[in-house]
């Protein structure tokens, strides 16, 4: 794990339980999206089985399926691990976004957790601790990830992108670069101040599949300027993560994104 950028401490820590042979059964890598605790449970279970190729009859990563893991695909994991290892001291098993487990996917995995078997261990990735139920928490050893530091994500992306609003996701520093979403945002922001109703319509909408990831970049803007026109700024990131959250709970796109802009074109 010596050559991942960052994470010192966490590293550190699972280093030892290496070193001192205390692997765990189970653990929660928990932490912001984007930061690269995927790349540490990948890293982390080569050094278990000292090995620098992970083989896939031993070792399984499980993902959502449009944004949700379901309880097939933790039935296939028990079915799994209860066979031994046939290549790895150590079988291991990622489960990438955990905190999209349903409720009958998360008792099942509690099942394996309350009897798991001595030759496994299972890495839950999720970035809410809060939608993994407490009965999974109390039975594994938790890890919490920090945010990268700015020259860390330098260090993996580059300097060819702002890393201040990569807010510590190397994840974001990559959507940054790989997308233009900062300059619309930029280009609505100055149609904010001129407060024009078409102009900031037409661009809004023209932009209406990615306006969620817009927003909250417009957000950044706003509180790295914040010293300035600090009232004006504050009442337009009120509305914005009004629109935010009512967009999460699946209100009419237009007529939220219409209301948001009519109430920033009267502040």
């Amino acid at each position: 794990m010596e050559n991942i950028i960052g994470h010192e401490k966490e590293i550190a820590i699972l280093d030892k339980m290496v070193t001192d042979n205390k692997i765990g059964h189970a653990y929660l890598f928990i932490g912001k999206d984007g930061i690269g605790k995927k790349i540490v449970a990948i890293e982390f279970a080569k050094k278990i089985n000292n090995v620098d190729f992970l083989d896939e009859s031993d070792f399984k990563i499980i993902s959502p399926e449009k944004d949700l893991i379901k309880v097939e695909e933790i039935r296939n994991l028990i079915s799994d691990i209860y066979i031994k290892p046939t290549y790895l001291k150590r079988k291991i098993f990622i489960i990438d976004d955990a905190d999209k487990m349903n409720t009958n996917a998360q008792n099942a995995l509690l099942k394996v957790l309350e009897e798991p078997p001595i030759y496994a261990t299972i890495i839950l990735i999720a970035t809410n601790k809060e939608k993994i139920i407490k009965t999974i928490q109390s039975r594994v050893t938790e890890i919490k990830f920090n945010p990268l530091k700015d020259e860390e994500i330098e260090k993996i992306v580059g300097n060819n992108v702002n890393v201040k609003f990569a807010r510590g996701s190397v994840g974001k520093a990559k959507e940054l670069l790989e997308n233009n979403y900062y300059d619309i945002s930029k280009e609505i922001i100055e149609l904010f101040d001129k407060k024009n109703y078409l102009d900031i319509n037409k661009k809004i909408f023209e932009n209406k599949d990615e306006i969620v990831e817009i927003l909250e970049y417009i957000k950044l803007i706003y509180y790295s300027e914040i010293n300035k026109n600090t009232s004006v700024k504050v009442k337009i990131i009120t509305l914005i993560d009004e629109t935010i959250k009512n967009l999460s709970r699946n209100a009419n796109t237009d007529l939220a994104l219409d209301k948001m802009i009519i109430q920033i074109c009267k502040i």
